[in-house]
């Protein structure tokens, strides 16, 4: 590059010298005198015009291979290192194909020539570069071979053919370096003496060529040699076919041919092959040293490039089964080129990527899964955090959607086939058979649910597929039949407890022998059935349409086989489910993608590469491991999406769906803390910690998933607590409506009686319910619902106080009848009744007497605090909460009815309790207590009425009596009636 100044009588040019492709170097040269243009010959001068040296020696003689010369300025260090990389050939550029030989990388990679400024990534990305501006301006060319001339190219013109239309008109060679050129005689002022060299390529060739070496490795494999022998050919034939590119040109197609020998039975590929294979692959040899006469990686770091990487992904990973033993060398050492501290880590990860390391470390995990299922061989727990972050190590910055992709498909590749199905109705169940048959060994029999349900093999008459449709007549007689059976078979297991005890969800999958019932009139009966077969497993989720409520009803309550616990019973399931710990570490690393990744790729591009679907189906696992890592991506994804994508997520119901695939898991504190960290968008705090002050509009929905937790969490008394806390916070600063939507007072209810349940045949002090944090903490969330319903204005609240009356009644029925009313779950449920009543009456009360007139009265006479109902936590700190909206006074009207009725109803229709019950149970004593209370509470009211006229001053409390007098009449008849009954006396 010449660069022009004109001074007084002088010009300067400066000259830019580029050496060994990369070093560049500006160089003045000035020239005195006029610098005038004219049509003459012109003369190109080389030589050195010193006559001695520094030391004032002579100089000696010089060598020139090769000179090319272009018209203008197009040498770049792009197209230096190429044509460096290319070797002395000088006739590259004047090839008809140019690009068919690969340049000899290894040649020019350094530290140096990485540091230089070249675009590395444009030149290695693309396999040819594009030399045509180099082609087109071309000038001359000089090659030692012949020393004599020297070879001008004219230019290229376009020449028009003078062909007229529906003639085939080939087009003219633009590029100057594809014409004929000129030859002419060179002018020597010196005697030039032409040397010959002998180089490796002209030895190879001699011998027969690159196909000789790989004769004589796999005559060494063939004849037994040893795994040093064996090596060392291997390296011969590696180290000769890259020194020059034509070398590696020639070998090109005989690698797979070196790792079909690689994966024959004759081979040994040990370290010292590995060895071979990684200094051919890099800069310089010392990545596996010997030490103490063992090999093993270098742990002092170094500087190491990679400027082979297609020889690692096709001799080594390429045939990974066939290096397991020396696999984690092999991993380790790739960890050394890919390790933070490397000051070229980023070239070596972006070296492995061009040659498809990752497609070939999935490949390999792939043929894992395979060999797991056939021989049950997995991977070490070491090995697999090894592969794991090499896989890390090769992702990029920012992440390419490629990367997320390939991995997206391996975990579903690697999911199991036989959880491959999302938990939900019937009619959109999608569900894969296994291809190995069942395991044969005897299932153990496990309680399913909230009571015993052995009785329902006898079921299988009705879904059995060859089973001949029946008369609708007949299939109602047959059904009545069983029933009768069903219940004299519960009778006689309630009277033997077992000795064992586990709770198991439903899945919600299952076919339903109900399904094929008629309208007939006996299945009115059947229906009755199915209110005391189906226990409170059916209440975690509560949807907003009630088609779909009715459905998973359904579904929920006739799901009683044992495919169910396959992942618990059947040991098979467990190797079929492949290597959870790569499966988690890649999970862990595509959650990592999705977070770092740009905005406009993540809002745009994710959707399109990603379904959450996908990650719904990969939470149905037995691993809590794998579940929680599949709760985390799906999280991130969530996070990263666009409100687009959010919105279709809800419609769509996926927290509903990943809720009913939560069902089969165990819950965990780090499951736990993944699901609150959907709702309040802080992933990386403990659910004891995360708190926000209002969830959003789309974060608020995926609470669903976290009350799927509940029930099967009792057993972790912390975990528990945190949960119901947690749910709690977001209940006082979000919109509880929608809280309670989302199956809120269902999954409390159910975790009471599956904490009662699981507690029965444990001898601890925390199992008494009043004893129990968790059965005070559900008691106290239940009671604030009951409160914010009763004090929030709003036509709708009442209703959503009845609602949440009949969901405690109904489960207490439910428990009645499977268990008994003396058992230890109807009682707590009776007790949780009672704390919801009590705190509506004293929250009545606080309503009253905080209306526009005050009421010493009230203040002074009724009381309705108990210390005896709750004894480790009190409902003072339920009214500590602030709710907005004053009631009017006919709302206030409305709130009084309601809950006197309901309230004196309970004691109406509760079972009378005996002097010996009320000694023996602690519950039931409680329970009577309350019963007193209710009767002072409306024997006042009553008092009030009567006295109405006589009062001198009307206070809130008798305005609201006076208003409900009618009522409160007709429930003092009833409760008197019910006190003068034969079981009071």
């Amino acid at each position: 590059t010449v660069a022009k100044s004109l001074l007084r009588n002088s010009s300067t040019f400066q000259v830019t010298l580029i050496i060994d492709g990369w070093c560049e170097v500006q160089v003045p040269l000035a020239f005195k005198g006029l610098l005038v243009r004219k049509s003459r010959p012109t003369n190109v001068l080389l030589g050195d015009t010193k006559q001695v040296n520094q030391n004032g020696e002579p100089i000696g003689s010089w060598e020139l291979g090769g000179l090319l010369m272009f018209r203008k300025p197009v040498l770049d260090k792009k197209f230096a290192i190429w044509l460096t990389a290319l070797g002395p050939d000088c006739y590259t550029l004047t090839k008809s194909r140019v690009g068919d030989v690969k340049p000899a990388w290894r040649s020019v990679f350094n530290p140096k020539t990485l540091t230089a400024g070249i675009p590395w990534d444009e030149i290695l990305d693309s396999k040819k570069v594009n030399l045509k501006e180099l082609q087109e301006t071309l000038l001359l060319s000089y090659s030692a071979k012949r020393p004599d001339i020297i070879n001008i190219y004219p230019i290229a013109s376009p020449a028009l053919s003078g062909l007229g239309g529906g003639f085939r008109v080939v087009n003219v060679e633009q590029r100057s370096s594809q014409l004929v050129p000129i030859c002419i005689q060179l002018v020597m002022y010196c005697q030039a003496a032409p040397k010959h060299y002998s180089s490796f390529t002209t030895a190879i060739d001699s011998l027969g060529g690159p196909e000789v070496f790989l004769f004589l490795f796999a005559r060494v494999v063939d004849m037994g040699g040893n795994a040093i022998e064996q090596a060392q050919a291997l390296e011969l034939f590696l180290r000769l076919v890259h020194l020059e590119p034509q070398l590696a040109q020639d070998a090109a197609p005989l690698i797979p041919l070196v790792r079909h020998v690689i994966e024959t039975k004759e081979c040994s590929p040990g370290p010292h092959m590995l060895k071979g294979i990684l200094e051919a692959s890099c800069d310089k040899p010392g990545l596996i040293t010997c030490w103490a006469d063992e090999l093993q990686v270098t742990s002092q770091g170094g500087d190491f490039l990679l400027t082979e990487p297609f020889l690692i992904t096709h001799l080594v990973l390429g045939p990974a089964q066939a290096w397991l033993d020396t696999l984690p060398m092999f991993l380790q050492a790739l960890l050394v080129l890919l390790r933070d501290d490397h000051p070229h880590r980023e070239f070596n990860a972006t070296q492995l990527n061009r040659a498809k390391a990752l497609d070939s470390l999935l490949y390999f995990c792939k043929k894992r899964l395979e060999r797991i299922v056939e021989d049950q061989a997995r991977l070490e727990s070491e090995l697999s955090v090894s592969l794991v972050n090499v896989i890390r190590g090769l992702m990029t910055a920012p992440p390419e959607l490629e990367h997320v992709t390939k991995i997206t498909d391996y975990l579903l590749l690697a999911h199991p086939v036989h959880a491959t199905y999302i938990s939900h109705s019937r009619s959109s169940m999608y569900f894969v058979l296994p291809p190995k048959p069942p395991s044969k060994n005897k299932r153990s029999k496990k309680k399913l649910g909230l009571f015993d349900r052995s009785d329902t093999h006898e079921y299988a008459l009705f879904t059995h597929p060859k089973a001949i449709p029946l008369d609708p007549s007949k299939l109602a007689k047959a059904l009545a039949n069983l029933q009768i059976k069903q219940n004299g078979r519960r009778l006689r297991t309630h009277s033997s407890e077992s000795s064992q005890y586990e709770v198991v969800c439903d899945s919600g999958i299952a076919g339903s022998y109900r399904g094929n019932a008629t309208d007939s009139e006996p299945l009115a009966e059947q229906d009755d059935e199915e209110l005391s077969n189906t226990s409170a497993n059916t209440y975690f989720l509560a949807c907003t349409n009630q088609e779909t409520e009715d459905n998973s009803a359904r579904d929920d309550s006739s799901n009683e086989t044992d495919d169910d616990d396959k992942f618990a019973s059947d040991p098979v399931g467990y190797i079929e489910e492949g290597d959870d710990n790569v499966t988690v570490g890649l999970l862990e690393v595509l959650r990592d993608q999705i977070l770092v990744m740009p905005d406009n790729v993540a809002h745009n591009a994710l959707p399109n590469v990603l379904t959450p679907e996908s990650f719904i189906v990969m939470a149905n696992h037995s691993n809590t491991k794998i579940t929680t890592a599949v709760v985390k991506v799906l999280s991130a994804y969530l996070e990263r999406a666009n409100a687009e994508e959010k919105n279709r997520f809800v419609k769509d119901k996926g927290f509903y769906l990943l809720a009913m695939q939560l069902n089969h898991t165990m819950p965990s504190t780090e499951l736990a803390d993944a699901l609150a960290g959907i709702v309040t968008n802080t992933h990386w705090l403990p659910i004891s910690t995360q708190f926000e002050n209002e969830p959003s509009e789309f974060n608020l929905p995926g609470i669903p998933p976290l009350l799927s937790l509940l029930p099967k969490s009792v057993s972790d008394i912390a975990l528990t607590h945190n949960i119901i806390v947690f749910v709690q916070n977001i209940f006082k600063v979000g919109d509880w409506r929608k809280l309670l939507e989302y199956g809120l007072v269902e999954s409390l209810l159910k975790a009471l009686v599956c904490l009662i349940h699981q507690k029965k045949y444990v001898i601890s002090d925390l199992c008494v319910p009043e004893s129990n944090v968790i059965v005070c903490d559900i008691n106290n969330f239940l009671s604030l619902i009951a409160i914010h319903a009763i004090q929030t204005s709003g036509s709708g609240n009442i209703q959503i106080y009845n609602e949440l009356i009949m969901l405690v009644e109904y489960v207490c029925c439910l428990e009645n009848k499977s268990c008994g009313s003396v058992a230890q779950c109807s009682l707590a449920v009776k007790q949780s009744h009672c704390a919801i009543l009590q705190a509506s009456l004293k929250a009545l009360s606080d309503a009253i007497a905080s209306h526009p007139v005050k009421a010493p009265f009230l203040s002074s006479v009724i009381s309705l605090s108990s210390d005896e109902v709750d004894s480790s936590h009190s409902l003072s700190s339920l009214h500590t909460l602030t709710i907005g909206g004053k009631l009017s006074k006919s709302e206030l009207n409305e709130r009084f009815k309601t809950v006197v009725t309901k309230a004196t109803e309970f004691v109406i229709y509760s079972e009378p309790v005996t002097e010996q019950q009320a000694n023996n149970y602690e519950e039931v004593r409680r329970v009577d207590e309350f019963v007193r209370e209710v009767w002072m509470f409306i024997l006042q009211a009553l008092v009030t009425v009567i006295e109405r006229r006589s009062m001198s001053s009307r206070t809130s409390w008798s305005n609201v009596v006076w208003a409900n007098k009618e009522v409160i009449r007709n429930l003092g008849s009833q409760l008197f009636l019910w006190l003068l009954s034969p079981a009071h006396t």
